[in-house]
């Protein structure tokens, strides 16, 4: 999760994030895998080949300068490696937006139908900031991220309320780019009130809830008029209740943030499909918990699914 936008999203041979089918199929065949940049305890090492190899970034023009120095057919070799793993690629990745635009979000506002829609108003250059949760893997796995640092987010264990403020600061210290959040409900309540700050700066920063909560459902937070919060702040707030009508609302609500006026945007997300890095993390988790504990959990499991049916 960290390396998203270390490599441009639109670059043919980007797979994704290591959960990704895009990324496991390149892995299958591979014989050598260097990791540059990151730690081999932020990695699930099973799913990794035998022969890694952990590099420090300062070793990466020492690394390209090698590859330059290889001889013609060995480079030859190299490109048509390259262009059968791009193929791959580019099949694996249409297989993988086709599957969940065709994922029946129920009334609700499909992830990917919301990100594609994104993807085609945002600056090239645009800063996208999320907070911590299932929103986070949603944005890496269906938002390509095409410019360096044009993903920002908090790593694993941190608490909740990191995107509004995180947005802001964004914001302050780049103010000719477009600056755009990614934030839970549940988060936006415990510091939601940081919008406040942008208003007052006049900032132009935007903010897209993702709400998820349902009347009478387990994980319901209340009804909140966010509404009548964006307006007791002096922010702009355009509702996504579907997938209609998505495209007229990020034009008008970029159009708002350009002239200073920071905007919240509801999107009445789905979150009934989980994304693949999601899967796989929680299938890390659970393998390295004690039995007793993997008990629990299907305990608990089977309690939520019988009480989350009779609550709705």
């Amino acid at each position: 999760m960290q390396g998203n936008s270390a490599f441009p999203g639109d670059h043919p041979l980007h797979a994704g994030l290591l959960a990704n089918p895009s990324a496991k199929r390149c892995l299958k065949d591979c014989d050598c895998l260097l990791v540059i940049g990151q730690s081999d305890h932020a990695l699930d090492p099973i799913s990794l080949p035998e022969q890694t190899h952990y590099l420090e970034p300062q070793a990466l023009p020492e690394l390209l300068y090698r590859l330059h120095e290889l001889p013609n057919d060995a480079k030859s070799s190299l490109n048509a490696r390259f262009e059968s793993v791009a193929k791959v690629i580019a099949k694996s990745k249409a297989e993988l937006r086709d599957s969940w635009l065709q994922h029946n979000s129920k009334a609700r506002v499909n992830p990917a139908v919301f990100f594609n829609a994104l993807a085609k108003y945002l600056d090239s250059q645009a800063m996208v900031v999320t907070g911590h949760g299932i929103h986070q893997a949603l944005t890496a796995e269906l938002l390509p991220i095409n410019n360096p640092r044009g993903f920002i987010g908090p790593t694993s264990f941190n608490a909740m309320g990191y995107c509004v403020p995180a947005v802001n600061a964004i914001k302050l210290a780049n103010p000719d780019k477009q600056v755009l959040g990614i934030v839970g409900d549940g988060a936006m309540i415990i510091h939601g009130m940081e919008a406040l700050t942008a208003a007052r700066e006049k900032l132009g920063t935007i903010y897209c809830l993702f709400n998820n909560s349902r009347q009478g459902s387990p994980n319901n937070t209340g009804y909140i008029n966010w509404g009548a919060f964006a307006e007791a702040l002096e922010c702009g707030y355009f509702p996504v209740v579907n997938n209609q009508g998505i495209e007229t609302v990020l034009r008008r609500a970029l159009e708002t943030a350009a002239q200073g006026q920071s905007v919240i945007i509801e999107v009445s997300v789905d979150y009934s499909r989980k994304s693949f890095y999601t899967e796989h993390l929680g299938s890390i988790q659970q393998a390295r918990l004690p039995g007793k504990d993997k008990l629990g959990m299907v305990k608990r499991a089977i309690v939520r699914k019988i009480m989350g049916s009779k609550l709705d």
